[in-house]
């Protein structure tokens, strides 16, 4: 919970600097802000590391997780005519998703690729040349990823997209070839 209220505080403190016309720098866990006069049409970065996002969704009474993960990525602000647009580039990113969740059983989706982009202002997510494996373990909570196992779904995608604007994910995946590892278990 401290994590993000650090995350949002520090984001917080990012667009109110940049709209002030400051340039702020994040490097290893240390906010540094350099004060220049920035023109009101200049793009505005931060280098961030060991980055991650957490959405929860509430459906059928049960709490669902999604999590991205990245160990870099680059935040940047573009000036808009009346607002800041916030966009950042993820680097060998880790998105899991809890599909599903029964009692003691779980089905988990993974998004794995070398980049994708966080867009702010609609809350979606965008990545080219994607793996995608499908899980089921057991449990109600979301595991680490490294800690998965054999999928029982696995293949590659051209594109994908996941927006967090509804109550609960959208997720499309373009050009989806898979193959199938084992059938799981359903009750």
């Amino acid at each position: 919970m401290l994590k993000k209220i650090k995350l949002l505080s520090f984001f917080l403190l990012f667009v109110a600097f940049a709209l002030a016309g400051l340039k702020i720098f994040y490097f290893s866990g240390e906010l540094q802000i350099a004060k220049e006069a920035a023109p009101s049409k200049e793009i505005l970065e931060q280098k961030r590391t060991h980055i991650q996002k957490d959405f929860y969704f509430a459906e059928d009474g049960t709490r669902r997780q999604t999590r991205i993960k990245s160990p870099s990525s680059l935040l940047i602000a573009i000036p808009k005519k009346s607002h800041m647009e916030l966009v950042e580039k993820l680097d060998h990113l880790t998105c899991l998703m809890q599909e599903k969740i029964d009692p003691t059983m779980q089905n988990l989706r993974m998004i794995e690729a070398d980049h994708g982009i966080y867009r702010y202002s609609n809350h979606e997510f965008l990545s080219e040349a994607v793996s995608l494996s499908l899980f089921q373990v057991e449990g109600n909570t979301l595991p680490p990823a490294d800690e998965l196992e054999t999928p029982f779904l696995q293949g590659l995608a051209s594109e994908v997209s996941l927006s967090f604007n509804d109550k609960t994910p959208k997720f499309s995946a373009k050009q989806f070839k898979a193959h199938v590892s084992y059938i799981p278990h359903t009750d």
